[in-house]
């Protein structure tokens, strides 16, 4: 069986989603498809948020497509942050059903860049800083404590404003409010 589901351009802008949904027939495997994608400078109200994912039961694979533009209202260019959120798709392909691999560990402490994604869009970063502060030690010397006077309401901000760069280095407050996680 195969299952559908359809997110267009969110009229509640970050309080919960219309969602409809497809059965049809064929095989066991999963859909979730968001508004159309587009590549550019993301909309500050949530209406550029582009997401979809399959889910295929028989090669163990959920494959993800997002444009990376925040599914919630946010704000750019915050404190000596000039940059600005952009859209542009990206698709990542992750074992249905992850496992911990401790052969496969990594230390993010002096790697940045993107390590994950959420639902909501945002890229989520290592809590490496950069370069000119070095290794994250701890909190003094995180991307939290140095560069937290640039998140924006949802605790996001962007590295660039010609690429996707979205981000996040903490818990996803905004898409935590979505799920009625506030606690």
């Amino acid at each position: 069986m195969t299952s559908g589901m359809h997110r267009g351009p969110r009229a509640d802008h970050g309080t919960g989603a219309r969602v409809r949904r497809r059965l049809t027939q064929a095989g066991l495997s999963f859909a979730l498809v968001v508004c159309p994608s587009m590549a550019g400078l993301c909309e500050t109200d949530g209406s550029s948020y582009s997401y979809s994912e399959t889910v295929d039961t028989a090669a163990g694979l959920r494959s993800i497509t997002v444009n990376h533009c925040p599914n919630h209202v946010f704000t750019n260019a915050i404190g000596d942050n000039p940059n600005k959120a952009y859209g542009d798709d990206t698709s990542y392909d992750i074992p249905l059903y992850p496992l911990y691999d401790e052969s496969k560990q990594l230390d993010l402490s002096s790697k940045g860049g993107s390590v994950g994604v959420t639902f909501a869009g945002e890229m989520i970063f290592s809590p490496f800083a950069g370069p000119n502060i070095g290794t994250a030690t701890g909190y003094s010397t995180s991307a939290t404590a140095n560069e937290g006077d640039t998140f924006d309401e949802c605790g996001g901000h962007s590295s660039t404003s010609s690429a996707p760069s979205y981000h996040i280095h903490g818990p996803p407050n905004c898409l935590l409010q979505q799920l009625g996680q506030t606690d």
